[in-house]
């Protein structure tokens, strides 16, 4: 059912496209701003099946055609613009679009830069800092990348005393189990939820590690390749923190070194002030906040599908669009006009 929704929802969206209504709908929403989130990418021709892991990585030939409506349809602006504008009251252009990427992945690099620079289109890195300093990866890669290369044909979890099975047997089976595990560890604070990861990197003998060859799609960004991409003003850097950990559930302290660490390294290693941030999981309370601005950040991107409006708003809630794997440009026009 779900996947005849999705046809019928773009099958709809390409026949306003194809009749040019699409142009109206842009007009209504011109005084809207949309901020998009993207994390890694793929070339499609090279895939291994580990981009079905997670929807969050988009194939390099979709990521083109977005680009291109883009740069049709709207005004793609620096990350640093709309800050401006929020702050001060300058003008923004109708249609306006912030491109951001989130983790720091090596392909933000190797594949969409190249095709940012050549369009010259701006967009905003938030890298977590140990990711690139350390080759430390996140926990959601090392769950994909450990479930994804067992042989085994069932995984065992205990999670607060109960004992959770996930069958394992083929491909789809392994994906839902990837999804329901990431539900079950969100909430946990850090230590827990590595605890949890570690755990099944055991079960499944399976481990990511930078010992062993990682695969194209999960590694991480070099720092003379952030270097080479800031040199021309396209691209900025922010911050994701140290260690991509769920902020609500960490103590003061912890929370303090997540958010002035992770700004201290950007700067020292760019040579460019860090005002940049982005909650980890788009999770954040009053008191993330709080922390987050006393540590000398201008905003705070978050998650949840909504415009920001032009004029008045909370720079430490702005909301993105996430652009989700296999979305075809009819199926992103959609994004843009809901």
């Amino acid at each position: 059912m779900g996947e005849l929704v999705a046809k019928l929802k773009a099958s709809a969206v390409a026949a306003v496209v194809m009749s040019g209504c699409h142009t109206w709908f842009l007009r209504r929403h011109c005084h809207h701003v949309t901020i998009l989130m993207y994390h890694g990418f793929f070339e499609e021709n090279r895939a291994d099946g580990l981009e079905q892991y997670g929807s969050r990585w988009c194939g390099i030939g979709d990521f083109k055609g977005q680009l291109d409506y883009l740069r049709c349809h709207t005004h793609v602006i620096p990350f640093e613009q709309l800050v401006e504008h929020y702050q001060t009251g300058t003008a923004l252009p109708d249609n306006a679009v912030v491109i951001t990427m989130d983790d720091g992945y090596a392909s933000n690099y190797r594949l969409a830069y190249p095709l940012l620079k050549q369009r010259g289109i701006p967009a905003c890195i938030f890298v977590s800092s140990r990711f690139v300093e350390h080759r430390e990866f996140l926990w959601p890669d090392r769950l994909e990348y450990s479930v994804w290369k067992t042989d085994s044909d069932e995984l065992e979890i205990i999670i607060d005393d109960e004992s959770l099975r996930y069958p394992l047997g083929d491909e789809q089976s392994k994906i839902e189990a990837v999804e329901a595990i990431k539900l079950q560890v969100k909430d946990l604070c850090h230590r827990d939820r590595m605890t949890l990861i570690s755990q099944i990197e055991d079960k499944t003998g399976q481990t990511l590690s930078d010992q062993g060859e990682t695969p194209v799609l999960l590694e991480p960004l070099r720092w003379n390749e952030i270097g080479d991409m800031i040199e021309n003003s396209l691209i900025s850097i922010g911050s994701h923190t140290v260690r991509h950990p769920n902020l609500t559930t960490c103590t003061d302290e912890q929370l303090r070194d997540e958010l002035v660490s992770s700004k201290a390294l950007i700067a020292q290693k760019t040579g460019k002030a860090c005002s940049l941030f982005c909650y980890p999981g788009g999770t954040y309370d009053g008191r993330v906040k709080r922390f987050t601005k006393e540590a000398g950040y201008h905003c705070a991107v978050a998650i949840g599908g909504a415009f920001e409006k032009k004029g008045e708003t909370d720079l430490f809630e702005l909301k993105r669009v996430g652009v989700a794997r296999g979305m075809r440009v009819y199926g992103f026009i959609g994004r843009l006009l809901r």
